[in-house]
C-alpha cells in the first residue's frame, strides 16, 4: 500500500503489470468511484494512481502523470465542461481523456463539442466493465472511443 500525497486516498497495487496504464478516476460519487476502481485495478495492466471527487482537483491530479483520466461531466457546470476539457489536453497532450455519463447527463450536441474539444472517447455508465476496460484500452493505444452515430458527424 502507498499514499498518494495529492489526494490522500490508499491504493492497493499488487500484482500490477510494470508498464501498467496508469488512470485517473474523477467521480461526483464516492462510492461509484471506489466500486470502479476496485474492479479496475483487478486488470493486470491497470494502476488507478488516483481519484478525483470534486472539480477543483481536477487539474491537480495532472500532477500524477496519468496516462488515461476518466472524467465524470457531472463534476462541472454544463458551460464550464468545454473550458475544463481543453485545459486539460492544453496542460497534458500526452494523457488521454475519456467521458464517462448517463445518457441523461449529455446530449450529443455537447458530445460532439467535447470530442471536438480533445476528449479521446467517451462511454456511457450503462456499459458492462468488459467494454469499459477495452475503452481505457483502445483509447491509450491512440484510438478513438464512440458510438459509430456520433463519429459520422465529427
Amino acid at each position: 500500500m502507498f499514499m498518494l500525497k495529492s489526494i490522500g486516498k490508499k491504493i492497493h497495487c499488487e500484482g500490477v503489470h510494470m508498464n501498467a496504464i496508469k488512470i485517473v478516476l474523477s467521480c461526483n460519487s464516492p462510492l461509484f468511484c471506489e466500486g470502479m476502481a476496485a474492479l479496475l485495478q483487478k486488470e493486470a495492466d491497470m494502476k488507478i494512481v488516483g481519484k478525483v471527487e470534486d472539480s477543483s482537483q481536477v487539474i491537480k491530479s495532472l500532477g500524477l502523470s496519468p496516462d488515461v483520466f476518466i472524467l465524470e461531466p457531472l463534476l462541472f457546470a454544463a458551460e464550464e465542461l468545454l473550458r475544463v476539457v481543453r485545459d486539460l489536453r492544453i496542460k497534458s497532450p500526452q494523457t488521454k481523456f475519456l467521458l464517462l455519463f448517463l445518457e441523461t447527463e449529455m446530449s450529443e450536441e455537447s458530445l460532439m463539442q467535447c470530442m471536438t474539444a480533445g476528449v479521446d472517447g467517451y462511454i456511457r455508465k450503462t456499459t458492462k466493465l468488459e467494454q469499459l476496460v477495452e475503452a481505457i484500452r483502445s483509447v491509450h493505444a491512440g484510438r478513438v472511443w464512440a458510438e459509430r452515430t456520433l463519429l459520422v458527424k465529427i
